[in-house]
């Protein structure tokens, strides 16, 4: 079972998923929650069933701070696995643009 046991691959797996896991959790999750909850509480204060997501500038902001969050942690992942700085930073413009397509 010792010579089974690979440490290093069991030390990437545990940080890997920390990062994900806590990443995307603690920070992108509170942001896309933060932006559907403006949308839905807006909708209900003007009697609408559905209002537009782009309500103004906090909820302009939020978004941005979303992506470049969302993007960052994904960066960071990526880094951290591959050791790669030019695949990190296509990682980061690919998430940010996928993120900034999601219509909230």
């Amino acid at each position: 079972v010792a010579l089974t046991y690979n440490a290093a691959f069991f030390d990437a797996f545990v940080n890997w998923s920390g990062l994900l896991i806590l990443g995307y959790t603690n920070f992108s999750m509170p942001l896309l929650l933060d932006l559907k909850l403006k949308t839905v509480r807006a909708a209900r204060a003007m009697g609408k069933k559905m209002v537009s997501s782009d309500d103004g500038s906090t909820t302009k902001t939020t978004k941005g701070i979303m992506i470049l969050v969302t993007a960052s942690i994904t960066s960071v992942i990526v880094i951290s696995i591959a050791d790669s700085l030019n695949l990190a930073a296509a990682a980061f413009l690919f998430t940010a643009f996928m993120v900034a397509r999601v219509k909230v």
